[in-house]
């Protein structure tokens, strides 16, 4: 993804790539809106196949990375998003604090062992490996984003996590796996506190929105039947007055539990005759 670049990256790109002399199709898409969140759904429009890799510039993934993802996710079917972990390369020499601050910079491991990591309900966005299918049916039920990565300057935060929860509300599963490893790249004008400071706050606004589905996923867990849990949304649907699109897209994890073969056709049914027809009603009222 070409996002913007106003220097010689797509000149550079071509020249490594032709440099391989290797016969798989590779081709460079511009978006002109500036943002990572941007750039990747730029990407996943163009994509062609099942499963996708966020790979941003400052990822320097293993040699066996994406042969690693792929077999994680063809082997296990409710596996929607698989991470890694990552090793810091400083432009500059590391200060004392780095230790302890590694993990704003996406550094470090994601948990103690390899497997299903739902519990901690995110992964992170660099080297995520995503099942496709997971956002064709988030798009299918209406689910929007609240929130965005960086943006220029902007240290905004969360869209990954946010995509994670939405696996989670749609019965998939998220999984570490150690094997797959990457070295993060950190240029020595963000080696600063100032800058630590700016990621702290970028993920305090995130963080409003995160709890809102970690609030939900949390009924999802509780042991209800769908029955039941339809019964309670349905309930809330009637008794709201202040209804629109967020609260309805924050309700439809407890009120249907979802995975991505046995319930599809009960959700399905959900949305085409309760969830969409309130979601029209919001928008047309404003």
């Amino acid at each position: 993804m070409d996002n913007n670049s106003n220097d010689s990256t797509l000149a550079a790109a071509n020249d490594i790539w032709d440099s391989f002399r290797v016969d798989v199709p590779f081709k460079i898409i511009s978006e002109n809106k500036q943002g990572l969140a941007h750039a990747r759904r730029r990407g996943i429009e163009e994509s062609n196949y099942d499963y996708l890799l966020f790979c941003d510039d400052d990822n320097w993934l293993d040699k066996n990375y994406l042969q690693l993802g792929y077999l994680i996710l063809e082997n296990n079917r409710f596996g929607g998003l698989v991470g890694g972990q990552s090793e810091a390369v400083l432009e500059s020499e590391t200060p004392e604090w780095f230790e302890g601050k590694k993990w704003c910079y996406v550094v470090g491991e994601q948990a103690g062992e390899s497997g299903p990591l739902n519990n901690r309900t995110y992964l992170w966005g660099a080297g995520l490996v995503v099942r496709k299918s997971v956002l064709f049916v988030a798009a299918k039920f209406g689910f929007a984003n609240y929130l965005i990565d960086r943006d220029g300057e902007n240290l905004s935060s969360g869209g990954d996590s946010e995509l994670c929860k939405w696996a989670i509300l749609l019965g998939y599963q998220l999984w570490y796996d150690q094997r797959l490893k990457f070295k993060h790249f950190v240029p020595k004008n963000r080696i600063s506190m100032d800058y630590v400071n700016g990621l702290y706050d970028g993920f305090k606004i995130a963080a409003y929105w995160l709890s809102k589905y970690d609030y939900i996923i949390f009924l999802k867990h509780q042991r209800r039947s769908k029955l039941i849990n339809f019964v309670i949304g349905i309930t809330k649907l009637i008794i709201r007055t202040d209804l629109n699109r967020s609260h309805l897209q924050f309700m439809i994890g407890p009120i249907c539990q979802i995975s991505p073969d046995d319930d599809y056709y009960f959700i399905k049914t959900y949305y085409r005759f309760i969830y969409k027809s309130y979601v029209g009603q919001a928008d047309h009222d404003g």
